[in-house]
């Protein structure tokens, strides 16, 4: 007799007692934090959902009408802001997604072993999901198959989101080698100015951020796709290297403020505060 696998209530995803102080999430608002956890409710087995402000509301929040696209986007970019981020934002074909990092750390596969996969993963992601993927055997679709399984019984009480592996910054791709590049060799001050070619501008750019902001290795990578998103916001501005230089000597501003632990998180809400969406 085969057993019925009951997902009226929804796929299944384990909490951690260690949330109650995790540095980084008791760092955001109450209304980010909500968001994080209906993020993990709407992604799929790989800690992955669309990230276009719109789209993610209408999969993590669809009853919320207090929340306007407006607002989930600045809840994303919070959440993306934190130290180490709690998500990323990737692009693939010119559509924007997310990623709850670390989840496959946290998220068992089912039962039997496999992830389900609705969205595409990021092309530059660490070794986290290769090593799910890996261990985890095929993965497959949600057209495959029809059937998930049912509930773990096993919730232990362990460390919460601030606790476990980190991103290694193994894998290629342009924006990673920018934002690797703090080893003295990158771009000196003031390079991007006169780039016509926009994607280099921005490189150079996200060098100089990373400078003054003190990031390197893997803490410039898992923050590139914020800078990322600030840039966007006044690249096309007629005075764009005035507009940058500014924006990195507020960078700069923020790390050497005394009464400012988080210079990340504070120099993205200043970026939000000038550049709104």
């Amino acid at each position: 007799m085969s057993r019925v696998v009951d997902l009226r209530r929804g796929i299944y995803r384990r909490l951690y007692s260690g949330v109650r102080t995790g540095r980084r999430l008791n760092a955001c608002s109450v209304d980010a934090e909500l968001l994080f956890w209906r993020l993990h409710a709407a992604a799929d087995d790989f800690g992955n959902l669309h990230g276009e402000p719109e789209l993610c509301r209408i999969d993590a929040a669809p009853l919320r009408r207090e929340w306007d696209n407006g607002r989930v986007a600045d809840l994303l970019d919070e959440l993306a802001g934190t130290d180490p981020p709690l998500i990323r934002f990737y692009t693939v074909d010119d559509e924007r997604f997310v990623h709850i990092c670390e989840f496959c750390d946290r998220q068992p596969a089912n039962r039997d072993g496999r992830r389900y996969q609705r969205y595409p993963p990021d092309p530059f992601t660490p070794d986290e999901l290769n090593n799910a993927a890996e261990s985890c055997g095929a993965v497959r679709t949600d057209t495959e198959s029809q059937s998930r399984s049912g509930p773990d019984p096993e919730i232990k009480s362990q460390n919460g989101p601030d606790a476990g592996p980190q991103a290694d910054g193994k894998g290629p791709g342009p924006d990673r080698q920018a934002c690797a590049s703090m080893s003295g060799t990158g771009a000196g001050p003031g390079k991007y100015r006169g780039k016509a070619d926009a994607k280099a501008w921005t490189q150079l750019v996200m060098i100089e951020l990373c400078e003054a902001l003190g990031l390197d290795g893997n803490r410039a990578i898992q923050q590139r796709d914020a800078m990322r998103a600030v840039i966007r916001r006044f690249r096309d501005h007629p005075d764009r290297d005035d507009v940058a230089a500014d924006v990195i000597a507020c960078a700069a501003d923020k790390r050497g403020a005394p009464d400012i632990d988080y210079p990340v998180k504070a120099w993205q809400a200043e970026m939000n505060r000038r550049f709104p969406r």
